[in-house]
């Protein structure tokens, strides 16, 4: 009996630890997938409004390309186009009051005169900027950043994480007594037996 509790014990021990890492591994796959998607929308939607942004830009209109902005950053946390030294040129009305600081892809974005997009905190809010170089006629002119809310991507991350831990606690339950019913039908019930078998030989 002791030697069955042990094996009991040890088997439920080790599959609920692959349960745990697999759970684990499951949730942050689910993460990166979810990132991903963000990242990628908003690097696709940056690329739509480069062309339209960069009609004003290439003819030095100020008010028309801050009209522009306005337009195109309606339905987005909003949008900012800087020069190739890194000052705003225009940004739009619901981003320009929270606005204090210019974020690290856009320096990467001028640096390299290629797409970068990264994770920044405004006004304690979690945003993707997603900052893409500008061109007329092959000079460049600027960079066009799109400022994307994150804040999705932390409740999406917790409910992840609860739903895994609500299985887990659930498997937890269940492995032991699933491992007691195979211990019980694979080794106790053949010691037994045996036990029975050397007993009658006596």
């Amino acid at each position: 009996m002791r030697i069955g509790f042990r094996v009991v014990v040890s088997l439920s021990v080790v599959l609920i630890l692959v349960a745990s890492l697999f759970a684990y591994f499951e949730v942050r796959a689910e993460q990166r997938r979810i990132r991903q998607d963000l990242e990628r929308h908003a690097q696709i939607l940056d690329e739509s409004l480069a062309e339209t942004v960069e009609l004003p830009l290439a003819r030095g209109s100020r008010s028309g390309l801050q009209h522009t902005l306005e337009r195109l950053g309606a339905k987005l946390v909003g949008l900012a186009v800087y020069d190739s030294a890194g000052s705003p040129l225009a940004v739009t009305s619901n981003l320009v009051q929270h606005l204090t600081t210019r974020p690290p892809a856009v320096d990467e974005a001028i640096g390299k005169d290629t797409g970068s997009g990264g994770y920044f905190q405004l006004n304690n809010q979690a945003i993707y900027v997603y900052a893409l170089p500008l061109h007329s006629e092959q000079s460049f002119e600027g960079v066009l950043a799109l400022f994307e809310d994150a804040t999705s991507l932390q409740v999406q991350s917790s409910k992840l994480w609860h739903e895994a831990l609500k299985r887990l606690l659930v498997e937890m339950l269940l492995i032991p007594f699933f491992a007691f019913l195979v211990v019980r039908w694979t080794l106790q019930g053949p010691i037994a037996r045996t036990a029975r078998w050397m007993t009658e030989l006596r």
